[in-house]
């Protein structure tokens, strides 16, 4: 069923484009626009743009274009009616006609959210007022937090009392079951609450949005139900709200001190997460209760391209391993260990040591040295036969490296560390290279693997993903080559092999600014002539200055010329990139997030296209004066040329001089009509 085009502009022009995009990948202003890495492809140079007035963004390495409704299509992999369902939702908007399944999903989201900010509300207030939550209360300040942080992750306390919230949500009921926050109790006949007792964790997501609730057991002598028996932690189950592999918690509060830094730290809870905010690492993030992925990977290299991994890192694997290196090639990133004293966590290092503990993510290590001085650790006295079983264990870290030189640093080491002869250290790592790394995984994990299960290492920390799970990252592959054009619903992410710039060069914009080097020279951009590039530019950022004074003749550049009809043609800049070729289209989207030349002046441009496309002009007309067939054309032929030639004159003596004169400008605007219609104007020559 359609959407009235009405709700879709009103959407479009609501939602603030930069602060959805800077959910997932930072920006930083540069002049007019906002500039950061493509959330859609791995790159080490911010090429990646938003045009915040015009509500557009492109990326100037894979081409990826849109506006706000675009990019929720593409960053989440749904359809165009979902994007919009979804943002309405956020923006509170009422559609005014949409399919049943898409009301039903917008209108579900919404509802599952509002329930959870209830339920978050309800549990921070009690945490901070009531007196149930006085033992709650002593449980935390002993942690070391102090009110700033509760009121900072919005912590709370869920009662022992066990119809507290459901009582609250009582008109909600179902909603509130379907979010994993009551159920109902056969025995007692009633709705009771999934938490009880517990100090509660809200998790939220890039936006701020409460979107799930962890609750933690209290220890036994700060319990007010001391018969309190379930896991350690307990979560709300997933929904349309909340996908635990798609989720880090504290994102929302970590995303702008990564960005400054450059660094973000991954670690296994949420304790750990809150340790380092109190101890001034407040780039750290968990995740919620899964294997780290490529998602996460994926969606942390968008805010810092160093990942410090802040738990035990110790893999059993070489195939869990070369995905983690795989990992750091396609993303660009640097994956980092921070060791840890053996046996301790960030929460508790942060109470007995916080300096240590900041010292451990200031001298995190590569993941391969780390692997490497775990296993070879304090070796040079042991036994050779144990001396050996360490340096196997290193080569077998090593082989999965897929640069040659890295390998050949870490085997010296080891012989070094181990005593043995780096010869046959050498020999043995070549024989376990030219072993396919899946021999080396036991049984049971090959058969896991055979079967497309997950393959989940020591501890859980890290996970190859399954088909279904792969199947987002390789729609940003297939996006990239090409294969998935015609799903965007505005056809306009291109791979292509070449590049562009975010502006018109330093060179082009001193050509704007000499007056004594106009652009009548022709020089041409990757687009065709640079004036009429900038034309373009003026065009779309700055209206009133130029578009009266434009045709679509002065542009000698045929994609050039139908990017200008297309502007002329349209209510806005929107309905223009909208309803013209895909060409075209994404043309206007790479020109609406660039910058006009410093010193550009309008009366500039439109005379050098005039030149241009006049010159172009006469060299037509020359060839016609030489194919004449009777005395009548050749006559009229000559007479135009004549006019031409003596109003160019005119003009480039005004752009030589630098001042544009009434006399230049009515010759302009006489070329521009003669152009336009054919006909030679009355004009004094």
């Amino acid at each position: 069923m359609a959407i009235e085009q009405t709700d879709i502009q009103k959407i479009r022009s609501e939602a603030d484009i930069a602060a959805i995009i800077g959910e997932h990948t930072a920006l930083k202003r540069v002049g007019r626009q906002m500039v950061g890495l493509c959330p859609f492809h791995s790159e080490s140079t911010p090429s990646f743009t938003v045009n915040a007035e015009l509500g557009v963004y492109h990326c100037f390495g894979c081409q990826a274009s849109g506006d706000v409704i675009n990019f929720v299509c593409e960053i989440e992999g749904i359809s165009f009616v979902e994007a919009i369902s979804r943002l309405a939702a956020r923006l509170n908007i009422e559609i005014s006609t949409e399919s049943d399944t898409s009301y039903h999903k917008r209108s579900k989201w919404k509802d599952l959210a509002s329930v959870m900010s209830v339920a978050v509300e309800f549990y921070h207030e009690q945490l901070m007022q009531a007196d149930a939550a006085r033992m709650a209360r002593r449980y935390l300040r002993q942690r070391g937090y102090d009110s700033a942080i509760v009121r900072q992750f919005k912590l709370g306390y869920a009662p022992a009392d066990s119809t507290r919230l459901s009582l609250l949500l009582m008109e909600k009921a179902e909603l509130a079951v379907e979010a994993g926050l009551i159920s109902y109790s056969t025995y007692q006949n009633n709705y009771v609450d999934i938490f009880k007792d517990r100090v509660i964790f809200p998790i939220f997501d890039s936006g701020n949005t409460p979107i799930a609730i962890g609750g933690r057991i209290l220890p036994e002598e700060f319990r007010t139900i001391t018969a309190q028996v379930g896991p350690k932690y307990r979560n709300t189950k997933e929904s349309i709200l909340y996908s635990k592999r798609k989720t880090l918690y504290g994102l929302n509060l970590a995303k702008k001190e990564m960005s400054h830094e450059g660094v973000a730290i991954v670690c296994e809870g949420y304790t750990d997460v809150i340790a380092f905010h109190n101890t001034g690492k407040s780039m750290a993030v968990a995740t919620c209760g899964t294997a780290l992925t490529e998602y996460h990977i994926k969606t942390l290299s968008n805010f810092a391209k160093k990942i410090i991994l802040a738990f035990d890192a110790d893999l059993a694997g070489q195939e869990a391993m070369a995905r983690l290196y795989d990992w750091e090639e396609k993303h660009d990133i640097s994956l980092m260990v921070a060791k840890l004293p053996t046996g301790s966590d960030p929460a508790e290092l942060a109470l007995s040591d916080p300096n240590l503990l900041r010292q451990a993510i200031d001298n995190a290590q590569p993941y391969l040295g780390f692997l490497v001085d775990r296993y070879t650790a304090n070796v040079s006295g042991l036994h050779p036969e144990e001396r050996a079983k360490a340096a196997q264990k290193s080569l077998l870290a090593i082989a999965s490296h897929p640069n040659s030189l890295v390998r050949e640093e870490y085997l010296a080491k080891t012989a070094d560390l181990t005593r043995l002869s780096i010869a046959d250290l050498r020999a043995q790592l070549q024989t376990i290279i030219e072993k396919p790394y899946r021999s080396e995984v036991p049984t049971d994990r090959k058969r896991q693997a055979a079967e497309g299960s997950h393959y989940t290492p020591h501890r859980q920390n890290f996970v190859r993903e399954s088909d279904s799970q792969g199947s987002i990252a390789q729609k940003r592959e297939d996006r990239q080559s090409g294969k998935d054009r015609g799903k965007n619903p505005y056809g306009n992410i291109q791979k292509v092999n070449q590049t562009s710039s975010l502006s018109v060069s330093k060179s082009d914009e001193s050509s704007h600014s000499q007056k004594k080097n106009p652009l009548s020279k022709g020089r041409a951009s990757s687009r065709g002539p640079i004036a009429g590039e900038v034309a373009l530019l003026l065009a779309i950022h700055q209206p009133e200055s130029i578009a009266h004074k434009l045709a679509a003749p002065l542009f000698t550049d045929e994609l050039q010329q139908r990017a200008f009809i297309a502007l002329t043609k349209a209510l806005s800049f929107m309905d223009a990139t909208q309803n013209s070729e895909e060409d075209v289209s994404r043309y206007l989207y790479q020109l609406s997030v660039k910058r006009i030349p410093e010193g550009t002046s309008a009366d500039d441009i439109i005379s050098s296209l005039c030149i241009l496309s006049v010159e172009k002009k006469i060299d037509s007309l020359l060839l016609e004066v030489r194919l004449a067939k009777s005395t009548e054309s050749l006559n009229h032929t000559s007479e135009e040329i004549g006019f031409a030639k003596h109003a160019l004159e005119i003009i480039k003596a005004a752009q030589t001089n630098g001042v544009h004169t009434r006399d230049s400008v009515d010759a302009r605007e006489a070329l521009v009509s003669w152009l336009s219609d054919g006909v030679l104007p009355n004009y004094g020559i």
